[in-house]
């Protein structure tokens, strides 16, 4: 039981921080960007990673994360001492996250189901 807790826990981290590297996030988030570019082969550190709340609430461990990431297909770690993760392949040039995000309106509001019992 605790090994498929690990696995789950494992790939949680992973699905996370491919979230943080993926051409839906990478285009609109500054300051990852902004690390990536301030290392000229574009690694980023895990511990700055571990700054970030949604991965805070997962781990707060880079060897953790390091494990995590060894079976990705998007994102590498490096060689020599595993403490630093970019992705495998560059950032599309055009930016595709524009036509893949839609906005919807105009639902009525439904009351909790847990709370009001029914909804309206």
């Amino acid at each position: 039981m605790a090994t498929t807790q690990s696995s789950e826990l494992l790939e949680k981290i992973r699905k996370q921080v491919e979230y943080y590297f993926s051409d839906s996030n990478l285009p609109r988030d500054f300051y990852l960007k902004k690390l990536i570019d301030a290392n000229s082969t574009g690694y980023v550190n895990i511990s700055d990673l571990l700054r970030f709340k949604r991965l805070q609430q997962l781990t707060t461990s880079a060897e953790m994360v390091a494990l995590a990431l060894q079976g990705s297909e998007l994102l590498e770690l490096d060689a020599e001492t595993s403490t630093k993760v970019k992705r495998k392949t560059e950032l599309p040039a055009v930016s595709l996250w524009a036509k893949r995000t839609m906005y919807v309106e105009g639902f009525n509001k439904v009351k909790n189901l847990e709370k009001d019992g029914e909804p309206t």
